[in-house]
């Protein structure tokens, strides 16, 4: 479930991104989406980039059931790997309710 679970976070865009007005960084590194984006942006383009691309650009919270929060795929990514099942903002489930 883990792995459909970051299987479906979605890669926001640039206009995205945008789009959010205030809230434009991660909040749990404290990095610019911006940022993120960009160094998605290189990564990609290297044959051998230093982060999984799993790991890489910006993502939404945005089944029905969750929140809508927006984190760094890095961030988000290792915390459902460390066995979280809530958003760490505000603790709405991030997997179907039953």
């Amino acid at each position: 479930q883990i792995r459909t679970l970051l299987d479906r976070l979605p890669r926001l865009t640039e206009a995205q991104i945008k789009a959010l007005g205030d809230n434009d960084c991660c909040p749990i590194c404290l990095t610019s989406f911006l940022a993120l984006l960009a160094e998605e942006e290189m990564a990609l383009a290297m044959d051998s980039p230093a982060h999984s691309p799993v790991n890489l650009g910006v993502t939404r919270l945005n089944e029905p059931w969750q929140c809508g929060h927006v984190f760094c795929r890095k961030d988000i990514s290792t915390w459902i790997r460390d066995g979280h099942d809530s958003c760490p903002l505000c603790r709405q489930p991030l997997v179907r309710p039953d």
